[in-house]
């Protein structure tokens, strides 16, 4: 293949690939009922389970059940925007990733302060 098209077509094929919405299926755990936070809730993403009283009310995990249309990211802004409202519904204030080899974000554990 010339040079020029294959370019192009890596270029084309990446524009195409920012347009597939990101999204991670958001399923409750635990045994305590949700607290749901408010729409904007302040949490952190972490690659370790922080110290101190936390337990889990949620995992994310990456795509979705019933359409492959979706990607995952490895850029934690995108998470944040992905998760934000899973995360604030299920009351969460912490979310533990798991990043594989590529360095996709590909599950999240959701905890919450217990104290």
């Amino acid at each position: 293949m010339h040079p020029a098209r294959f370019a192009l077509l890596t270029l084309a094929c990446s524009a195409c690939q920012q347009h597939v919405p990101i999204k991670y299926t958001a399923t409750p755990s635990g045994s305590h009922a949700a607290h749901p936070l408010g729409k904007d809730c302040p949490f952190d993403i972490v690659t370790m389970r922080p110290s101190g009283p936390f337990e889990e009310v949620g995992q994310l995990t990456f795509g979705s059940q019933t359409d492959t249309a979706y990607r995952g990211t490895n850029d934690p802004s995108e998470f944040r925007q992905a998760v934000a409202a899973d995360v604030c519904a299920l009351g969460g204030t912490a979310v533990v990733t798991d990043i594989n080899n590529g360095g996709t974000i590909i599950r999240g554990a959701v905890l919450r302060k217990t104290e």
